[in-house]
């Protein structure tokens, strides 16, 4: 790597501006024929380690599109941490079925989707990836998913894998909890957040009597239709951890 190139990541990283991860992505695909090339990102990456968004990139339409399949190289391999936020339909859906389809996305480890509008269909093809396998946080927010879809984030590769789930605002209840506290034995949560569902009573005393929270540290139920009964039944649960955070 010669110092011009070193320069200029130099140049790029010490950028105050949101599309530095544009910039970045973009200098390093104009030499992805250079035999620096890996010596390159691996520059970037121990630079990042003193930049203001290190383990961020906002994917809104105004920021770096992803226009087809090849154009996510191996540089992609930067983000750690990856958030999806967009009205746009097209946008968001075309985004997560790229990542959904990317081996170069085998490193990332957080993927956020809030205040989405997305195609039906669009978050199955996420969770059925097999490219996600070492995904750690999941947060999925204002972004209703069709029942299909919650569904199918129960038979996920990754599911055992997180350490951090948050559903917000969706459909889940009962019918739904019951098969999911099926498939977390043996994981790995330290956080759960399930605030605005519906889970109600019935779904409180299904988590209060399942063996699958002994590494839990937050479990948040805010605003399920909870009464008195079920917050107690599961704030006396011999199976949640007495230090436990517990948000109702």
């Amino acid at each position: 790597m010669n110092k011009d190139i070193k320069n200029e990541i130099d140049r790029i990283l010490s950028s105050e501006d949101d599309r530095s991860w544009h910039q970045l992505f973009k200098f390093l695909h104009q030499h992805r024929e250079n035999a620096a090339l890996e010596e390159m990102v691996t520059y970037a990456e121990r630079q990042l380690t003193l930049w203001h968004d290190k383990t961020r990139l906002q994917m809104a339409k105004r920021n770096f599109h992803f226009k087809t399949y090849d154009e996510l190289s191996p540089v992609v391999s930067l983000i750690r941490h990856l958030v999806v936020s967009t009205k746009s339909e097209e946008w968001g859906s075309k985004y997560l079925n790229l990542i959904g389809q990317s081996p170069y996305v085998l490193q990332l480890k957080a993927l956020t989707v809030k205040s989405c509008e997305l195609y039906p269909g669009t978050l199955k093809r996420v969770f059925t990836s097999p490219f996600l396998i070492g995904l750690e946080t999941l947060f999925i927010k204002n972004t209703l998913m069709e029942e299909e879809e919650i569904n199918t984030l129960i038979e996920s590769e990754f599911l055992g894998n997180l350490s951090k789930l948050s559903i917000i605002k969706q459909r889940v209840d009962t019918k739904w909890l019951i098969p999911f506290l099926k498939q977390l034995r043996g994981n790995k949560l330290t956080y759960l957040d399930l605030s605005y569902n519906q889970i109600g009573d019935s779904g409180a005393y299904a988590i209060a009597n399942a063996a699958v929270w002994s590494r839990l540290e937050v479990l948040n139920l805010k605003r399920n239709a909870i009464s008195k009964i079920g917050r107690e039944t599961i704030m006396n649960s011999v199976f949640i951890p007495k230090e436990t955070e517990l948000i109702f």
